[in-house]
């Protein structure tokens, strides 16, 4: 998929709306950016991500980790 944004004032992007429900991406979301080569690499930081940080302290499966993102954009949503 290949979207076009501007960079607006500010160095503001816009992430495209096809791209941001692909990705599940929110408001209030952290996004990691790389360059790799001429490329700019823009990635949603998941729950396991932030799990990550802790390493060691809490083990997560799958089905937790789904649950919990569940819970946490419900709890977002409303």
């Amino acid at each position: 998929m290949v979207e076009r944004t501007v960079v607006q004032r500010r160095f503001t992007v816009t992430i495209p709306k096809e791209i941001r429900e692909r990705l599940g991406i929110r408001e209030g979301m952290e996004l990691l950016w790389d360059v790799e080569g001429d490329r700019i690499i823009l990635k949603p930081i998941s729950l396991m991500d932030l799990v990550g940080r802790f390493e060691g302290a809490v083990d997560y499966t799958e089905e937790v980790k789904e649950e919990v993102e569940r819970l946490f954009l419900h709890r977002r949503d409303g």
